[in-house]
């Protein structure tokens, strides 16, 4: 039969055990989690970039379409 201390001893380390068990778990959601919203994050800037880059593009075709008559006079 286990003393009072000891029982007591169990108990605590029963809980301490829970406890790491859980921090554990919440430390492994956290860093799906995180790694989750960083490649979201990366999907949206990559999209962001490729929209801007079209459009960029967009605006130099329109400007050398435009520009394109004064190379010619000049020559």
């Amino acid at each position: 039969m286990l003393l009072n201390n000891q029982w007591s001893d169990c108990v605590f380390l029963t809980v301490v055990m829970f406890e790491l068990e859980n921090n554990m778990s919440e430390i492994k959601r956290f860093n799906r989690e995180r790694r989750q919203g960083l490649v979201e994050m990366l999907k949206g800037f990559v999209s962001d970039q490729v929209a801007y880059s079209d459009h960029f593009a967009n605006v130099w075709t329109k400007v050398a379409e435009e520009t394109n008559g004064y190379a010619k006079r000049s020559c």
